[in-house]
């Protein structure tokens, strides 16, 4: 007969040196293991369970000799003892054992546990296997356990585990009415369980990816499952961060699962999703959908569609009582018919104008055009500037654009719910830029003098810089980022005499919002 170790909670011990290196190979084969989501089932757990839930323990065995009682809900939990009167022939038992399922593995039980020494020839014991075979070996036994519960735990992957009492003799019978009571007792037993496999996931359809730009409550509709804990969640995420989610059904304790697998395998329907509310936001944002098994650790398995790209635009206004003919071409343009991009410099304002035909051409008076934009800065993020400009009767809304930085200017007309026409132009805004030289006016041959230049605006921070110099030398004298202030500066020594020029420029910057610009000017006179 196999004995499989365990290991006491709190004042037992294991007698065998033996034992005690195959505990250690055990735990060495389980931190071996590829990583998985890790999560606590408690069953027959006095005043946590609810009374009687005996979770996945049967009953087995000669029940005219043994006595099998549950009493999870009080003291003596999961009970064999001796029906007096009756003796029971050699190999004749009666047991509580529970087995668990194939598509999860135990790494840990811990339980509580009591036993009368062997009497009249019965046996208490604790047994479990670790793997398919019929037998089932000794965990606790004799001398161990004790009238009173004490705590134990065993690791490894335990296939089946329970309380036994037997009959074992030399080959004659036990006795029919013993010296003592013999019985053994099971309760509070938690398994530390975990989940290999992650989640299938399929996305069936929704609202939410049927349009290019999408405004207001959507839905994601999927279809999931799971071999091992069950489906315990599914999430929508925006930019990372959660957006909506539709919980599995499963059987949960106080931060524990009251089953071997909690959730159901299977998880379908629709998650409703409010692209309103955050963490969703105006322009571009990634989506993933994903699906999660049950974890009690934080370490649950998880499937997550590719991410995708979807533009938001709410807060603009819908379409006041359509016309019979609803828009369909839409044109925006910079004043003079210009739909190139457009230059200026920073702080000056330009006016973007759509306009919108029907069917037939026509221009389309009274439909309402959405007006908002971006900035190139990498965030994607997309303002409205005007809800709705209602067209006059050529067809024509327009809106003023102020020069803050370079931006893309969006006009959109809302056909229907999920229909749309947008157009695009661009304003490419150069930043103001204040040279300054240090000392100014006059310098000395091979005296050292500082370049500066200024940036204005918000995002007059973390601008490169780069300072030139012309006649004599013709010399790039070198490149600088801006401070707080805007603030880039740059040291000079001239080498020859004469007049030179110094100017600075602003090369293109990626997730920058401005283009590029040169300064004017600045003149000094080295002397000799």
């Amino acid at each position: 007969m196999r004995v499989l170790v365990t290991r006491p909670s709190r004042v037992h011990r294991p007698a065998l040196i033996a034992a005690l290196i195959c505990s250690f190979a055990l735990a060495a084969a389980f931190a071996s293991q590829a990583a998985a989501g890790t999560y606590v089932a408690r069953f027959c757990a006095e005043g946590v369970t609810a009374a009687g839930d005996k979770g996945p323990f049967e009953r087995f065995g000669n029940e005219t000799v043994f006595d099998l009682t549950n009493n999870c809900g009080a003291f003596n939990g999961l009970r064999v003892s001796h029906n007096a009167g009756n003796p029971g022939a050699q190999g004749a038992e009666g047991r509580w054992l529970a087995e668990r399922p194939d598509g999860i593995s135990v790494a840990r039980i811990d339980y509580a546990a009591a036993g009368a020494d062997q009497s009249g020839g019965y046996f208490p014991s604790v047994v479990g296997d670790t793997d398919a075979d019929p037998e089932l070996d000794i965990i606790n036994g004799g001398a161990q356990l004790q009238n009173s519960f004490s705590d134990f735990s065993v690791s490894g992957d335990v296939r089946r585990f329970g309380v036994r009492l037997s009959c074992q003799t030399d080959g004659g019978a036990c006795a029919a009415n013993p010296p003592a009571n013999p019985e053994a007792k099971l309760k509070n037993v938690t398994y530390t369980l975990q989940d290999p496999g992650a989640p299938t996931l399929g996305l069936t359809g929704g609202s939410l990816f049927e349009a290019p730009i999408q405004t207001g409550a959507q839905t994601v509709a999927f279809d999931t499952g799971d071999a091992g804990s069950g489906v315990a969640r599914v999430l929508v995420l925006a930019n990372g961060e959660s957006a909506g989610a539709s919980s599995g059904n499963c059987t949960l304790g106080n931060g524990f699962a009251l089953a071997f697998k909690p959730c159901s395998p299977t998880l379908a329907g629709a998650t409703a999703v409010n692209t309103a509310a955050a963490p969703w936001r105006n322009g571009q944002n990634t989506v993933q959908v994903c699906a999660e098994d049950y974890s009690t650790d934080g370490t649950a398995n998880r499937t997550c569609s590719e991410p995708r790209e979807l533009r938001v635009l709410n807060g603009c206004a819908s379409n006041p009582s359509p016309p019979t003919s609803a828009g369909q071409t839409l044109t925006l343009e910079w004043p003079g018919k210009r739909t190139a991009a457009a230059q200026t410099r920073q702080g000056r304002a330009r006016k973007a104008s759509a306009r919108v035909f029907g069917p037939a051409g026509e221009p389309l008076a009274g439909a309402a055009v959405c007006f908002s934009r971006t900035i190139p800065d990498g965030s994607g993020r997309e303002r409205v500037i005007e809800p709705g400009a209602i067209t006059d009767a050529a067809g024509r809304a327009g809106v003023k654009i102020r020069a803050a930085s370079s931006r893309t200017v969006f006009a959109t007309y809302w056909v229907g719910p999920e229909t749309l026409i947008r157009k695009s132009i661009e304003l490419r805004v150069a930043p103001r830029i204040r040279l300054e030289l240090k000392p100014k006016g006059k310098l000395e041959k091979n005296k050292k003098m500082r370049i500066v230049a200024i940036l204005r605006g918000k995002w007059k921070e973390d601008r490169r810089v780069c300072f030139y110099a012309e006649r004599p030398g013709r010399d790039k004298v070198g490149c600088d980022r801006t401070g707080e202030g805007g603030r880039a500066r740059e040291g000079f020594r001239p080498r020859r005499a004469g007049k030179t020029y110094f100017f600075a420029k602003t090369p293109n910057q990626r997730g920058y919002p401005y283009t590029n610009k040169r300064s004017k000017k600045k003149t000094a006179r080295i002397l000799p």
